[in-house]
């Protein structure tokens, strides 16, 4: 028994190793990836079905502990301009939301193994300010940054404020399947979901068989990634009624002890091939 000691001892991964030791993405993920290094590195379909497949089985006896918080008010949020990758910071207003969601984390009594930002610097300050609000020491949490949770690339209309274009062109933008030039539409989003779900319930695995508990995750992110997210976990079919759904600046939405087994069922191979394919 003691020979082996050593050898469990170093077998045992902290929270921040785990994710890195799962995520599959050869990327630097504190950068912003444009759609084109997106689909450079991005497996193919085959390699994503098989892996989320073989997960559909192994979420049924893994579960996990997910927060999921949109970030604070930024100012093109205020202005009602187009953001997607615009890398903007929050308001005053935006930040005293994501202290009220950090006080309702500390009323829950609340503490996290893993929290996973966006590459943009809105999600780390709205984590940072509630994990702080929250009584957590910050310098002790595992923190790691994923751009696949990015909010959706808008292309050429970053930036620019929503009322200067006509409903139509608007709404062919926002549309499912439509993407303004140079940007992403929802589909690719999907398909950069899919990918990241892999990894985080890999790492949920490998976690909970090690620490016989659930991992506990707070995941920072953006409106319109988290709607798409959102509807994977929730298996909602209707692609436009996912699209239409909101989440509001600082909102907490939580999954507590919750095994995503279903997930897998979410998109048809043709649709995610389409994803990648559009990239």
């Amino acid at each position: 028994m003691p020979e082996k000691m050593p050898a469990l001892e170093k077998e045992k991964l902290l929270p921040k190793e785990i994710w890195e030791k799962n995520c599959s993405l050869p990327l630097d993920l504190e950068k912003v990836p444009t759609p084109d290094v997106i689909k450079e590195v991005m497996p193919t379909v085959e390699e994503l079905f098989e892996e989320y497949k073989k997960l559909a089985e192994v979420m049924k006896v893994v579960s996990l502990d997910l927060d999921i918080i949109r970030h604070g008010e930024t100012a093109h949020n205020l202005e009602r301009r187009f953001t997607g990758t615009a890398d903007v910071g929050l308001t005053a207003k935006g930040e005293e939301q994501a202290k009220k969601a950090g006080q309702d984390i500390k009323a829950k009594g609340k503490s996290y193994d893993l929290i996973i930002k966006s590459g943009l610097r809105r999600t780390d300050a709205t984590a940072n300010l509630a994990l702080a609000e929250a009584g957590l020491d910050l310098k002790n949490l595992a923190m790691v940054t994923d751009s696949r949770i990015n909010e959706r690339c808008f292309g050429e209309h970053a930036n620019k404020h929503q009322d200067d274009f006509e409903p139509d062109e608007k709404a062919k933008g926002y549309s499912y399947g439509r993407q303004f030039p140079g940007g992403e539409n929802y589909s690719m989003v999907i398909g950069k979901l899919i990918w990241f779900l892999n990894d985080l319930f890999k790492a949920a695995q490998d976690f909970q068989d090690q620490s016989n508990r659930p991992m506990r995750v707070l995941l920072s992110g953006h409106g319109g990634t988290l709607r798409m997210l959102l509807g994977i976990l929730n298996e909602v079919k209707d692609r436009e009624e996912i699209r239409k759904s909101t989440v509001a600046n600082a909102q907490v939405i939580e999954y507590p002890g919750q095994k995503f087994y279903n997930w897998a069922q979410f998109i048809s191979n043709e649709e995610l091939q389409a994803s990648i394919d559009k990239h």
